[in-house]
């Protein structure tokens, strides 16, 4: 997911080798042998790439990365992110449904989009189906979200980052018992990681 490159990063006068990561929302930089710097893109004021070097200035000072050929892409990349709808594949008119989420934000998010969005989970059909998921004991609720999708619909199974007790190895082979597959994986946002879930081609 995202971008990677070790590289030179330069921070307040001082460069040190580290390793950056980019994500749809955030750059994470690890400049050895400091701490992992996070730098969210809502606090990005410019992003631009001269030389060959990324130069970012946020609120908290300014870094500059040297990335090469690679600069210019990250440069758009964080000027012109991906919304998370576009990611999770939201159109106009496609029926959402959310099991084990309360996020209104996430709801206006879809709706602006165009989606028809219910905030708990009904006969159905629906499109697609986020559902959340925080143990393993949370896994059956894919089952419900597998019954109530169209034959092309798809389930996004989200999941707390991090978590070495939950893992999405988990969340696929449970998904694999109930005739789904895994298609793509995504940065849902700074807590969470999605897993997409389709019927395979075969069941339809």
């Amino acid at each position: 997911m995202g971008l990677t490159a070790d590289c030179k990063i330069t921070m307040n006068g001082r460069t040190v080798t580290g390793h950056a990561h980019l994500e749809p929302s955030e750059l994470r930089l690890t400049p050895s042998p400091a701490k992992k710097i996070t730098i969210l893109f809502a606090d990005i004021q410019t992003a631009e790439a001269r030389a060959g070097v990324l130069k970012v200035r946020h609120k908290g000072g300014d870094v500059a990365l040297d990335l090469g050929k690679a600069a210019e892409t990250w440069a758009l990349k964080i000027r012109y992110p991906r919304r998370r709808t576009e990611k999770l594949g939201v159109k106009a008119q496609v029926r959402i449904s959310l099991v084990g989420i309360n996020d209104t934000m996430l709801v206006e998010e879809l709706t602006g989009a165009g989606a028809k969005v219910a905030a708990r989970l009904g006969a159905g059909p629906y499109d697609m189906i986020l559902v959340r998921l925080d143990s393993l004991k949370d896994l059956p609720r894919l089952t419900g979200a597998r019954k109530r999708i169209v034959s092309n619909g798809m389930i996004w199974a989200l999941w707390p980052k991090g978590r070495k007790e939950f893992r999405e190895d988990d969340i696929r082979r449970f998904g694999s018992t109930i005739g789904l597959v895994d298609v793509k994986v995504m940065s849902f946002s700074e807590e969470l990681s999605g897993l997409k879930l389709v019927i395979p081609v075969s069941q339809r």
